[in-house]
């Protein structure tokens, strides 16, 4: 009895390195520098990189009959990183510091509050008390930088003002006439708000306003979907798009991004945003 063996090969192989950036492509063939699947990765477990988990919504809570506003988690870097609640007066950064803002002219008075992370502050509604958070944060003391809104820049300089206004519940069309009147009032040539499901509604120093109503998808994760929207007005204006033509291409990749995971747009074709072009490899 005899056993024969065939000979083995190798396999050849190749490297070559990505210079550019497609974007996500769940087409069956794809191009150079394009991608089947992404995941949002996170360093919090460097050296490691692990997949992020979906970003939260700041919602109200209520805890044995008492108001606790609560901010979840943020995206890090220079800004709130931890979980954020205030029970009571007393403001809660993770387990690094505690501040009560009672000296701050806040009362336990059962007021339903909205806690706003804007980079490294925290901003307390409707009391407008602002916190620099991350400032103390390393050392787990309280931060000093803590003050009220209107104290320190509400009419207090002839060269700006800075004004705190509440638009929670306003329509789209209340919300478009507003924005009309202020950017007239400030000599501001365009201005385009976002309104979360409501769409977004832009305005111009010409009299030019309007509404631009959301895409109705099935909501993944909303991560990103600012990034895409700002990306897409701009590549409208760019290119000579009105402003509702340019908000559409916005609402059009923002939609995109919130219906994946990925948190990354997919790659679009000018032609398929409006653009009359062309792409040159």
């Amino acid at each position: 009895m005899s056993l024969y063996q065939s000979p083995l090969y190798s396999i050849p192989s190749t490297r070559s390195m990505t210079a550019s950036f497609g974007g996500l492509n769940r087409r069956p063939v794809i191009a150079d520098g394009e991608f089947f699947d992404m995941q949002n990765l996170t360093s919090d477990d460097a050296p490691l990189l692990s997949v992020r988990p979906q970003r939260g919504i700041p919602f109200p809570h209520t805890k044995q009959d008492k108001p606790v506003a609560i901010a979840v988690r943020g995206a890090g870097g220079l800004g709130v990183d931890q979980a954020v609640w205030l029970d009571g007066t007393v403001l809660h950064y993770g387990l690094s510091w505690t501040l009560d803002l009672a000296e701050y002219g806040m009362t336990d008075d059962g007021t339903e509050r909205r806690l706003v992370a804007m980079g490294a502050y925290i901003i307390v509604f409707p009391d407008m008390i602002y916190v620099n958070a991350v400032e103390t944060a390393e050392r787990a003391v309280a931060p000093t930088d803590v003050g009220r809104i209107e104290d320190e820049y509400v009419n207090t300089s002839n060269r700006f003002r800075l004004e705190v206004c509440d638009y929670e519940g306003k329509t789209p069309e209340e919300m478009r006439d507003i924005l009309a009147e202020r950017i007239a009032a400030a000599k501001i040539p365009s201005m385009v708000v976002t309104m979360g499901e409501q769409g977004a509604v832009y305005a111009d120093s010409q009299g030019n306003s309007g509404c631009c109503p959301a895409r109705r998808v099935h909501v993944k994760d909303t991560t990103g979907a600012g990034d895409a929207f700002c990306a897409g007005v701009s590549i409208g204006l760019t290119y000579g798009k009105t402003m509702r033509e340019a908000c559409e291409i916005g609402s059009m990749l923002a939609a995109s991004v919130i219906v994946t995971a990925e948190s990354v747009c997919p790659r679009f074709l000018p032609r398929e945003l409006g653009l009359d072009m062309d792409v040159v490899d």
